[in-house]
């Protein structure tokens, strides 16, 4: 974390001071409200559908730190309405938390349309009354239960849909909805008619369902089957619907995620990805780091960081471009904060550095052209084995500029033999060079004229070179000229210093 330790230890304290109000907060709201149930849940969202003089589709009861949608109905529970001449008045929830008021309203419709003879039909026609509970900003929903009261209209000839089950769906998950996504084990049948106070009350216990634990959002469909004929007092009443648990604090999401490629760490593997990122929570147990291949692809969860990580190491990473995300995670709470603001892609390797290998007096140099130098620092050649294993490793310190020259002296290569290379720039990305051949290094005289004498040789495009003679082997080498290179092949006109007759000449790298 970027800060100094007191206003760390600072930072703490008053993060967790705010939890423990946020809590307290919450705690005596449920309380002023009558919340607090024989089991002490809260209630995170309760419909009550209202009185006979005003009534309404939305939550008459919402948890601090939760938002919801109204009550609506697809397909055959399409008209479904409020109706406010009749409903549940116990002032119970089925789970036995207190909850609305002894006054009418429900919501309901004919549902004859709802005539499929299965869960699975229902599905299938979109048969269904939803709502949607979202926890805001900041903060995550664990729930513990769901209760709901039902009624039908007892008609012989024109059946309203008696049967139903509930199904949930937490936000992320984008599968479409099945029976597996049902929250009573086996489905519900409505036996009770339409009255004041005689309904049927179904309750499911969630507080042990890890998929409803740490969410951010969670989407309820009561699917329901069954209806048959048109008339339309067919009815099919729902009542307080209420969705109990308890709101939470999601630890502070991390920023400023970077990533970058870094050096052999001895385990012969230099496709290391370092990432860093900003701690800004005071509350997590750990973070979450998620790779993928592709920015849009699937993430895998990887090996959590610690509490207080702001880094962390991935290893033995393919060639190419990694993307990651972080979020930090309470597993006490069983909740995980949003992404880290920035997915961060790092590229393990890239192709197309030019390297060339030469055999020389002093043995193999294998050198290079760094362009575009951003910062002073240091350029590491690796030397790879036929199974990508690093077996020799060099260094050199260039200056940030347009062009920096890597000469390495590498030992054990032969002349005629092919290599493999990897090159870390002074920004810490890799490149690859494979296949570089050892070639020797030699200038030809191609011609001799009353103009001079003519030399060619193999250059490097930039890099500097000095021409020099001696008239015998064994006596002191002289510069004749300097010459820089304009690409990979280089010829040039020079003359015999002092008017000698004959001589030698060579080619020495600068």
């Amino acid at each position: 974390m970027k800060m100094v330790l007191e206003d760390a230890v600072l930072d703490r304290a008053r993060k967790t001071q705010r939890e423990i109000t946020m809590r307290k907060i919450i705690g005596m709201a449920a309380l002023a409200l009558g919340l607090a149930g024989a089991s002490n849940a809260a209630i995170l969202a309760g419909y009550d559908f209202g009185t006979p003089d005003s009534g309404t589709l939305d939550a008459t009861i919402v948890a601090i730190g939760v938002s919801t949608t109204t009550v609506s109905g697809s397909g055959g529970a399409s008209d479904f309405v409020l109706q406010q001449t009749i409903g549940d008045n116990t002032g119970k929830a089925a789970s036995g938390t207190t909850f609305g008021s002894t006054l009418a309203g429900n919501f309901s419709g004919t549902a004859n349309d709802c005539n499929g003879t299965s869960l699975a039909a229902a599905i299938s026609g979109n048969d269904y009354v939803t709502f949607t509970i979202t926890a805001n900003r900041d903060f995550g929903l664990n729930l513990s239960g769901f209760s709901v009261a039902a009624a039908i209209a007892s008609l012989t000839n024109n059946r309203p849909a008696e049967f139903f089950n509930v199904l949930a769906k937490v936000s992320g998950d984008t599968s479409a909805w099945a029976t597996t996504d049902a929250l009573f084990a086996s489905d519900q049948e409505i036996k009770v008619t339409q009255g004041l106070s005689d309904w049927d009350d179904f309750f499911v216990n969630l507080s042990g369902n890890t998929k409803f634990q740490g969410i951010s959002s969670v989407e309820f469909r009561i699917y329901l089957w069954g209806g048959s004929g048109s008339t339309s007092s067919s009815r099919t009443d729902y009542d307080q619907i209420v969705v109990e648990g308890t709101v939470i604090e999601k630890p502070a999401a991390p920023s400023d995620l970077t990533s970058s490629v870094i050096a052999a760490d001895g385990d012969g593997v230099i496709n290391d990805i370092q990432l860093t990122w900003t701690d800004n929570s005071s509350i997590e147990e750990g973070f979450n780091i998620y790779h993928s291949t592709s920015e849009g692809g699937t993430y895998t969860k990887l090996t959590p960081a610690a509490a207080d990580a702001a880094s962390y190491t991935v290893k033995d990473l393919a060639t190419g471009t990694h993307w990651f995300k972080v979020t930090a995670f309470s597993t006490t709470l069983g909740i995980e904060s949003d992404y880290a603001t920035t997915s961060s892609g790092a590229t393990a390797t890239s192709s197309g550095i030019d390297l060339r290998a030469f055999q020389t007096s002093e043995g193999v140099v294998v050198e290079f052209v760094a362009y575009d130098v951003e910062a002073d620092g240091t350029i590491q050649l690796a030397l790879m084995n036929a199974a990508g294993e690093v077996v020799w490793t060099g260094s050199v310190e260039v200056t940030a500029g347009p062009t920096a020259f890597a000469r390495f002296l590498v030992p054990g290569l032969e002349l005629g033999g092919s290599y493999d290379f990897r090159v870390r720039d002074e920004v810490g990305k890799w490149w690859d060079a494979d296949g570089v051949t050892v070639q020797p290094f030699a200038a030809a005289m191609t011609s001799a004229s009353l103009a001079g004498i003519t030399l060619a040789f193999d250059s490097m495009a930039d890099r500097d070179y000095e021409i020099q003679w001696v008239a015998e082997l064994g006596d002191a080498w002289q510069a004749v000229t300097n010459v820089t290179a304009a690409g990979s092949h280089t010829s040039l006109v020079v003359d015999v210093p002092d008017g000698g007759a004959a001589g030698f000449f060579r080619v020495e790298l600068k």
